[in-house]
């Protein structure tokens, strides 16, 4: 297999950069079926705390993923496919995008 071999330091960083994209989407995700859930119940107050938990740690992986994000195009020889980097702008915007809502 001939192609760009990228460095550990490359690879690590872009294990990271995925790990935290799919944190995201997994915290985010869950926060939407729990708010799903709790909006039809009146006595959901500890889902409704679950809720903001799921979705303050959503926007933290978020942010770290952006972070992350110019390093990992910096770094790497070959970068990762416009898709998955694309992808992983939006599952980071979105729950930023709705803490404001």
């Amino acid at each position: 297999m001939s192609g760009p071999r990228e460095t550990r330091a490359a690879e690590a960083t872009t294990i990271a950069w995925m790990l935290m994209v799919t944190t995201t989407l997994l915290c985010a995700s869950g926060a939407a079926v729990v708010w799903l859930f709790a909006r039809g119940h009146a006595d959901a107050k500890q889902a409704m705390v679950l809720v903001r938990l799921l979705h303050f740690s959503s926007i933290i992986t978020a942010a770290m993923s952006l972070v992350l994000l110019p390093i990992v195009l910096k770094i790497r020889q070959e970068a990762p496919p416009p898709s998955i980097t694309a992808f992983a702008v939006i599952v980071a915007v979105l729950p930023i995008l709705a803490a404001f809502f």
